[in-house]
């Protein structure tokens, strides 16, 4: 039987939502290079992707796809 919370459910979905949005614009990037580019931008030592905790990854999935709609990047 699964721990999966409903909570912890709609956090999943959350990351995995932003994330979507993001590839969906970025189609010619691998998911091995989304999340080093998403490592990268949080700045954690060494950028280590495995250290990473979900809230960091959906704020910083967050900034990235807001500053794309900014730029112009993606589509509404």
């Amino acid at each position: 039987m699964s721990d999966l919370t409903p909570e912890r459910r709609l956090e999943i979905q959350a990351v995995l939502q932003e994330l979507s949005d993001y590839w969906h614009e970025k189609p010619e990037l691998r998911l091995g290079q989304i999340v080093g580019n998403i490592a990268e931008g949080i700045r954690l030592k060494d950028n280590d992707p495995y250290y990473i905790r979900d809230d960091q990854m959906h704020s910083a999935l967050v900034k990235a796809n807001k500053e794309a709609i900014t730029d112009g990047d993606l589509s509404e």
